[in-house]
């Protein structure tokens, strides 16, 4: 099953804050307890400052991804699938098309995840991500084999579009 990546759009923002609430609310909830205006601030302003990325299959809404680029390192925001679209495989080809832009651009890729999400983490570490720093309530991670293993190909500049692509 292909599936799409594209550039979000306002149109995309309120089923991608239900998405991150049905994900995240129970996680967010147990470290600091839900502030609902907070949590919408805090979605708004994620929305405006990343790369925001739908994903879709079949035309049909499967999830989305946030990238923040920086000079050197970019981080991966936020990568949700919804409940139907997990376990499928999809999340791991994301992460990979991902991972080898950032690195075909010469950019380390971070991420966080809140300890407590230990599917989360095992997801990732079975992905070829490490543990590199612990913060109160997060595990900063990143992927060595992707860490600028190569010489970045500058004759291609990073572009938001660089991110949306297609899985067959």
């Amino acid at each position: 099953m292909p599936i799409t990546t594209r550039i979000a759009t306002i149109a995309d923002r309120d089923r991608l804050y239900n998405l991150y609430c049905e994900a995240m609310k129970g996680y967010i909830e147990e470290i600091w307890g839900w502030d609902e205006t907070w949590q919408q601030n805090d979605f708004e302003e994620a929305f405006e400052a990343c790369a925001t990325y739908v994903t879709e299959s079949q035309s049909d809404f499967s999830g989305y991804y946030q990238l923040k680029f920086g000079e050197d390192t970019d981080r991966l925001q936020m990568l949700i699938l919804t409940p139907a679209m997990r376990s499928l495989g999809i999340g791991r080809q994301l992460l990979h098309r991902i991972s080898t832009t950032s690195d075909e651009r010469g950019r380390r890729l971070l991420l966080r995840v809140f300890k407590i999400n230990t599917a989360a983490k095992r997801f990732y570490e079975s992905n070829g991500w490490a543990v590199i720093a612990e913060e109160v309530a997060f595990y900063l991670m990143e992927n060595p084999s992707y860490s600028l293993a190569h010489e970045p190909d500058i004759s291609f500049p990073r572009t938001l579009e660089s991110y949306a692509f297609v899985i067959v």
